[in-house]
């Protein structure tokens, strides 16, 4: 069983939104008995927001998928999420629709009938959860933007105060990771004109306890005019290699439904931790 809540790295533009919030715990109950699987997780608010995007709608469908090849030379080949659909409205409005829960444990039925949904709303002030099953949206003030006063964090993104420690404590000057990044040139990905970067990061042998070179790669592909990263692969031989890309790209005015709460749903304003308690039948 895989719950998705967790987002990735958290890029400035990553695929077109941001972290609304924390997960905290997760627990999931499957009753052999009645073939009933209960779920409950709580939530924390994030603790700063970052400016909004505006100008540049879309929606599209976020797709991951990772693969190893083990050492007897076994290839493991799975999708690393489910889809994820993701909208953006003119005005900077996000919504982000993921499974509650997927995998292998769970029937098709509970996939397919519930999902996660996050509303970011810059306008109104609020980011919301949307909880399909029980009807309720869990609304909490937007918090500050970064760079505001008490968030602890400069506006380009980096803290106020900024410490980097060596990997391992034995480390020493040509044991430190070395970074390099060149540009992959201009390209067209879902009919989005883009502009490619490889960064790699090398570990010289020693710096955590490797006899050899270690090089992971990271290829990105940014779309300036959407500021999105449309295509992201990465590669370690560590973990192996990894492919995030946005499919179904539209560049059209999402319907301004998908930013508001649902009729029927019961409003419940959140001012800090959340809980939400789902049964599937």
């Amino acid at each position: 069983m895989v719950p998705h809540y967790g987002q990735g790295p958290d890029w400035r533009y990553a695929m077109g939104f941001r972290s609304v919030i924390v997960l905290a715990l997760l627990a999931i109950v499957i009753s052999p008995a009645s073939a009933q699987v209960s779920a409950s997780s709580t939530f924390n608010p994030r603790p700063f927001s970052t400016p909004p995007i505006v100008g540049a709608p879309y929606s599209a469908i976020q797709i991951s998928e990772h693969t190893q090849v083990l050492a007897d030379g076994t290839h493991i080949s799975q999708a690393a999420t489910a889809p994820i659909h993701i909208y953006r409205d003119s005005a900077g409005r996000t919504r982000t629709e993921r499974p509650f829960l997927a995998g292998a444990g769970i029937p098709s039925a509970v996939r397919e009938t519930s999902s996660l949904i996050v509303i970011e709303d810059p306008v109104s002030g609020y980011q919301i959860v949307l909880d399909q099953v029980n009807r309720v949206a869990h609304r909490s003030t937007l918090p500050p933007l970064l760079g505001a006063p008490g968030t602890g964090r400069t506006a380009s993104g980096g803290t106020l105060t900024t410490a980097i420690a060596p990997i391992g404590s034995q480390a020493t000057a040509n044991q430190r990771p070395e970074f390099s990044s060149e540009s992959l040139g201009a390209s067209t990905i879902e009919g989005v004109m883009v502009q490619g970067t490889l960064t790699k990061t090398t570990y010289p042998a020693g710096a955590i306890g490797n006899d050899q070179p270690i090089v992971t790669t990271r290829e990105t592909w940014l779309s300036p005019e959407l500021r999105l990263v449309i295509l992201s692969k990465s590669s370690d031989p560590r973990t192996g290699d990894s492919i995030t890309a946005l499919s179904e790209i539209n560049r059209a005015e999402p319907d301004p439904a998908v930013f508001q709460i649902p009729p029927g749903y019961e409003v419940v304003d959140e001012t800090g931790p959340f809980t939400i308690k789902v049964t599937f039948p």
